[in-house]
């Protein structure tokens, strides 16, 4: 006879296992509903006039899907930088509505939600990773001897390194970096840093406790290849080994000799890639250079300002003025200069008692030393204090966070906690807004700092577009009293007063950005029309092939100088430009009209139909319709350029043109009523037009001549 043995439940089925498995899940959980909560608005926010124009919409390698375009950001830095990360998924990003349609001349038209979207993605993913890194740390010094939480007496461990987790997720400094198009480098750079940091813990983890499954290479390899994809991300993550070295040596209690066995091939690369950095950034223009003995009080003042937003979240701006002229001409640079350098004396005494505490200011600051001001940077010409700059070194504090919530008297620490983790998220919701487009963002920037020459030239060129160009104007003309010697005030102010008939003082402005940046292609190709409005054309040429030749990709320049060489009868010429414009950019509207407007004068009609249909089909305008109907009108198909004359005037019925034409088109078919009809509505809008008038004479002679001869 058989024996038979108790029923027992599997260790999955115990109460126990079933308590840690939520423990992991839960706070997972907690972590993406509330930074979604906090960031899903950034979705409906559009792209800003501050870096997302050069980095995306007006990016000439993102005008058409190519290996060649993408590729030439692996081969070349752009706007001296060599992200080549960055740029890839801008350019996939970019192209995936194009790529996604069936309609293969489509123009690529970037979908800001697209990047919006993603940016909160790589948050979100740098959050998770950030929350089992805590973990992880708070395991080793709180439970050295256990490889992996087995026990429910380990659960507040998770909830810890939640409440961390959720500090750099929802403080109001990260706003900047998730809600801007152009901050994704730095979330790409936090992002893979986060994960080598995380494959190399594990890896440091499993060859310090064997005797488990493990696969400590592979680890290892997981790191390398993330360190790399964050270095191509953004230079500045040629500190991440230190970072690791750091967080290793306090949780496993490893010498920096032992560190240096696993982390000599990233110092190695680190070296190089900073070689690499400097050599891309030869002649960088720095409006300002501070001398030696400066720098580390300007460091030391950089991290006292950081250190005083991470503690009273308020007036978070993406302009600060904090520029080193600025801090050098205040006495105050002596105290905030110097109160880092006793924050880590006191630090060092303390660093047996407080280790912990040692371990997260070391990583804060030294994430934060390339962009410091120890080395000088082109954006310190506007300030050396900027809220993404902490994006990564925010894991800093939130591993003093995720400690402080182990402490004995867990329930006044989790109090505590959830009181500024709610302040935070609130703060945080009420600065998401602000970035949501370019004219709410720079007003917002002028309240943080009224003297922003950034906000003032950026909000000016915002209004500009909107046709507000005399409130643009007192803008870029505040802004260049601020910063009398910026180029592209000068050319934006140059732009504004030629659209107000300003010629001459426009050209004035051209000519004084051009003085300061003698290769800025945008003001070249602009003078180059406000001097062909004042019949300059030779001139004008002049500047368009300037323009090229700095920047040979540039469309709109090809436009502007195959439309000159048009006018000059040069025909062949100006269509090899159009091509190119169209081949950099084949939604190019212009660039199709003027094409087409070419061919038609060369009685090349097939050709020029199919350039005014395509410019239809892209932008089907009142306009883009009376050019077709002109075109058809030439070849005597008299039926099909009714229509689209038709179709114009029903778009815009003020259009007198149009009007005109299919007055003129009416009469000679005989259909004098319906011409009378129009040409009567253009006298109606305009009682003066004079061709208006002549053209009902004709009608009148017209119409009276046929009566006669059927009489």
């Amino acid at each position: 006879m058989t024996e038979s043995r108790p029923m027992t439940s599997s260790p999955s089925q115990t109460p126990a296992h079933r308590t840690v498995r939520w423990g992991r899940i839960l706070p997972s959980i907690i972590l993406v509903f509330v930074t979604v909560a906090v960031f899903w608005p950034v979705i409906g926010h559009q792209f800003l006039a501050w870096d997302d124009s050069v980095d995306v919409y007006k990016n000439p390698y993102l005008q058409v899907p190519s290996l060649s375009n993408l590729l030439h950001f692996w081969r070349h830095p752009y706007e001296r930088l060599f992200t080549p990360l960055t740029y890839t998924i801008y350019a996939l990003l970019a192209w995936a509505p194009k790529l996604l349609k069936t309609n293969p001349g489509a123009a690529v038209v970037p979908d800001p939600g697209l990047f919006h979207g993603f940016n909160l993605l790589l948050h979100l993913l740098s959050v998770l990773i950030l929350w089992r890194i805590l973990l992880l740390l708070l395991n080793r010094s709180k439970q050295p001897e256990i490889g992996v939480i087995v026990s429910p007496d380990a659960l507040p461990l998770s909830w810890a390194a939640c409440g961390g987790a959720l500090l750099f997720a929802i403080h109001p400094i990260q706003v900047e970096p998730v809600s801007w198009v152009a901050g994704m480098k730095d979330l790409l750079f936090g992002l893979f840093s986060l994960a080598a940091v995380w494959h190399y813990l594990l890896y440091v983890d499993e060859k310090t406790l064997p005797g488990r499954r493990s696969h400590p290479g592979l680890h290892y390899g997981l790191a390398t290849g993330a360190y790399l994809l964050a270095l191509f991300a953004k230079p500045t993550a040629v500190v991440v080994p230190v970072m690791v070295g750091i967080l290793a040596g306090w949780a496993w209690r490893h010498t920096w000799r032992e560190q240096l066995s696993g982390l000599w091939v990233w110092f190695i690369i680190a070296v190089a890639w900073g070689f690499l950095t400097r050599w891309v950034q030869t002649g960088a223009i720095l409006a300002f250079e501070p001398p030696l003995w400066a720098r580390p009080l300007i460091a030391g003042d950089a991290v006292a300002f950081y250190l005083s937003k991470l503690i009273v979240p308020l007036r978070f701006g993406p302009d600060y003025g904090r520029t080193p002229q600025y801090v050098l001409g205040h006495g105050w640079l002596f105290i905030t200069g110097l109160v880092p350098y006793f924050l880590a004396i006191w630090l060092w005494l303390k660093r047996k008692r407080l280790p912990w505490l040692g371990a997260a200011a070391g990583i804060f600051v030294v994430v934060l030393l390339p962009v410091s001001g120890l080395i000088p940077f082109e954006f310190q010409r506007h300030s050396t204090v900027a809220d993404r700059y902490v994006y990564l070194a925010m894991t800093g504090p939130a591993f003093v966070s995720a400690w402080v919530l182990t402490w004995p008297k867990k329930k006044f620490a989790a109090i505590g906690g959830i009181i500024v983790l709610g302040f935070f998220l609130l703060s945080s919701s009420r600065q998401v807004p602000y970035w949501r487009d370019t004219q709410t963002f720079f007003e917002h920037a002028l309240k943080v700092n009224p003297n922003s020459f950034l906000a003032l030239n950026n909000l000016g060129f915002a209004l500009a577009y909107q046709g507000q160009d005399v409130d643009a104007i007192r803008l870029f003309n505040e802004a260049l009293r601020i910063e009398p010697e910026s180029a592209v005030t000068h050319s934006n102010l140059a732009n504004a007063l030629v659209r107000q008939g300003k010629l001459e003082e426009g050209i004035q402005h051209y000519s004084e950005a051009l003085r300061l940046v003698p290769n800025f292609a945008r003001a070249h190709t602009n003078l180059g029309l406000a001097l062909a409005e004042l019949g300059r054309h030779l001139e004008a040429i002049e500047h368009h092939r300037e323009a090229l030749r700095v920047e040979p990709k540039f469309a709109e320049a090809h436009n502007n100088l195959g439309f000159e060489l048009a006018q000059r009868g040069q025909f062949e010429e100006a269509m090899q430009h159009y091509t190119a414009a169209l081949r950099l950019n084949p939604g190019y509207v212009d660039a199709h009209t003027n094409a087409g407007i070419a061919l038609a004068s060369q009685k090349r009609f097939d050709e020029a139909q199919h350039h005014f249909s395509e410019a239809l089909r892209l932008a089907p305008t009142a306009k883009a319709h009376a050019n077709l109907a002109g075109l058809l009108l030439q070849q005597m198909k008299f039926t099909e350029a009714e229509l689209h004359y038709t179709e114009a005037i029903r778009l815009n019925p003020r259009y007198q043109n149009a009007h005109l034409r299919l007055s003129t088109l009416l009469a000679a078919q005989g259909e004098f009523a319906r011409a009378r009809h129009h040409v009567s509505e253009v006298l109606r809008l305009d009682p003066d037009h004079k061709a208006a008038r002549r053209v009902l004479e004709r009608i009148e002679y017209l119409d009276r001549s046929s009566k006669e001869t059927i009489n």
